[in-house]
C-alpha cells in the first residue's frame, strides 16, 4: 500500500507516475490501494479463524484471556479499527485512545493491550514520517529536534 501511495501521490505533492490529483488513474490506483487492504484484512481473517477452529477440534487449553476468534469478532473489530483510523485520521486523535479499550473488550489483557498498542503506534507514525519525508512535506531541523525530545 505504501508503494502504491508513492505512485499515486497527493493533491500537494508530484506523483511517480506523473497522475494528477483527481484523475481516473489517479482513482484506480486509490481504488487498487483500498482492495489490497481489504484483501489483506480478509486473509487474516480466515487465517486466524482456521487457527482458532483447529485449536478447538484438537481441544487446545484456551485461557480464560485468550481471544475468541468468532465470525463476529472478526467482523465487528476490523470495522471499529477502521472507524478509529478513519477519526485519528479527521480530527487528529491518536487511534490508540480506540483501540487501546476495544482490545481490553475483546478480552486482552491490559498489558498485552498496551503493548500492542504501542507496536501499531510505531508503524503508524514510521509510515505517516516517511510519507511528509518523501513528499517533501518534513522539516529536517523540525524533526531532529522532536526526535531527540522524544528519545
Amino acid at each position: 500500500c505504501f508503494a502504491l501511495s508513492l505512485l499515486r501521490g497527493t493533491s500537494r505533492s508530484h506523483s511517480l507516475l506523473d497522475v494528477s490529483c483527481g484523475s481516473p488513474a489517479y482513482l484506480a490506483l486509490w481504488a487498487a490501494q483500498l482492495l489490497l487492504l481489504v484483501a489483506a484484512s480478509l486473509a487474516i481473517r480466515a487465517a486466524l479463524m482456521r487457527r482458532h477452529a483447529r485449536r478447538r477440534e484438537i481441544g487446545y487449553p484456551f485461557l480464560p484471556d485468550d481471544v475468541e476468534w468468532t465470525v463476529s469478532n472478526t467482523t465487528l473489530y476490523p470495522l471499529l479499527c477502521v472507524g478509529a483510523g478513519l477519526c485519528a485520521g479527521m480530527f487528529g486523535i491518536g487511534g490508540g485512545i480506540v483501540k487501546g479499550p476495544l482490545m481490553l473488550e475483546m478480552g486482552m489483557l491490559p498489558a498485552v493491550s498496551s503493548a500492542t498498542a504501542s507496536f501499531m503506534i510505531l508503524f503508524t507514525s514510521a509510515t505517516a514520517a516517511l510519507n511528509f519525508a518523501l513528499f517533501g512535506a518534513l522539516d529536517p531541523q523540525y524533526a531532529g529536534v522532536l526526535f531527540c525530545a522524544g528519545l
